[in-house]
């Protein structure tokens, strides 16, 4: 089947890039006069570092004309609204930290707030009453969820100037845009400068994570987590916790296990197959290489190169304090705690803390 075309709309040309120190620097911010929309793609949210375009393709924007309710705000810097029969409108607002060179986290509306209540609704009278029950409470601020202390604490690294904001959180939700509404005012409530939101009437809403540039997906559900790692979608289920966040408090602290997570589980199979035994003798043979990368593996660099701008500008201002800490926990211990250190070495990353729980193993998940 032949792909439509907009009217009038040329495939963008491939830019050249200069180097850097040997690597690539990303892509520039588009210039107004770039396409944002091409043969493969209905709507062009960025590029990647070799100009390939990325966003929501034609097939996907099919799927979305079955489906009235689908929204999505914010894509690509701009506000999109699908109008059944027409074409989409935009208005353009100023973007001065290109969503592609951000560190993006998407969440669940239901990780950052509670909506028991309303979900108990939906299950047990269905579509309609939950639909007026929403509009009945629209004004009542949700109580915060699982994932608000951590979402709070990550947009607070974003500074006052446009140029100093290399954080963004999206929300992604199931509801639709009229029943949504409830979540966008608590989100103004609370004061959270979260502009950005796909409401997409009952669908997964993680398939846009690409969209949004989103390096990892959080969700109290356990089934939509489970369902977005079955299409190789980076994601993590949020628990409840007594733990009360400090205000005052700016530092996140972040601690990542290393098998399976940031690095793949080759390793652990080892250790499953072989016993301790082998697996110490395996890690000693390949102390010096690396081991793939695990699912994790795209979000940990992200907050890693996040915590390198902290660093730099702890140097052009020594009265600053980083707000970013990384740490890993490990079941490893000596000589397996080697390969760990080559790893990151290789990927280019530090870590601030290691702490290794080496008299137990770890469990998977």
């Amino acid at each position: 089947m032949e792909r439509r075309q907009g009217p009038g709309i040329e495939k963008p040309k491939r830019k050249k890039r200069p180097r850097d120190d040997d690597r690539l620097r990303r892509l520039k911010k588009a210039n107004d006069d770039q396409p944002w929309q091409d043969e493969n793609f209905f709507i062009i949210v960025g590029y990647t570092d070799w100009g390939f375009p990325y966003g929501i393709t034609w097939e996907e924007q099919e799927q979305m004309n079955n489906d009235a309710s689908l929204f999505c705000y914010g894509a690509a810097g701009r506000h999109h609204r699908r109008l059944s029969g027409s074409a989409p409108k935009f208005t353009e607002e100023p973007m001065p930290f290109p969503i592609e060179e951000k560190f993006v986290v998407a969440v669940a509306s239901s990780a950052l707030f509670n909506l028991e209540a309303s979900d108990k609704v939906f299950k047990e009278k269905g579509e309609e009453e939950y639909r007026q029950y929403q509009h009945a409470h629209e004004e009542e601020v949700l109580h915060t969820g699982v994932a608000f202390p951590l979402i709070k604490r990550l947009l607070m690294i974003n500074g006052n100037d446009p140029d100093d904001q290399p954080v963004e959180a999206v929300l992604l939700s199931r509801n639709d845009p009229d029943t949504g509404l409830r979540v966008f005012k608590s989100i103004q409530h609370y004061g959270l400068p979260i502009t950005r939101a796909a409401f997409v009437a009952g669908r997964n809403p993680f398939t846009y994570m690409d969209a949004f540039n989103a390096s990892l997906f959080l969700s109290a559900d356990p089934d939509d987590v489970r369902s977005a790692i079955r299409m190789g979608l980076p994601a993590a289920q949020v628990f409840p916790t007594g733990f009360v966040d400090d205000d005052r408090e700016q530092e996140l602290r972040i601690a990542f296990d290393f098998d399976g997570i940031i690095a793949d589980d080759s390793a652990e199979g080892i250790y499953q197959a072989q016993g301790m035994q082998g697996f110490h003798e395996s890690e000693r043979v390949k102390a010096a290489e690396a081991l793939p990368p695990g699912p994790l593996f795209r979000f940990f660099s992200e907050l890693a190169r996040l915590q390198r701008r902290e660093w730099d500008k702890k140097k052009r201002d020594p009265d600053y304090s980083p707000r970013v800490r990384i740490a890993i926990v490990t079941a490893r211990n000596a000589p397996a705690h080697e390969r760990v250190v080559t790893t990151l070495r290789t990927a280019g990353i530090r870590v601030d803390d290691a702490f290794s729980s080496a008299a137990s193993r770890r469990r998977a998940c």
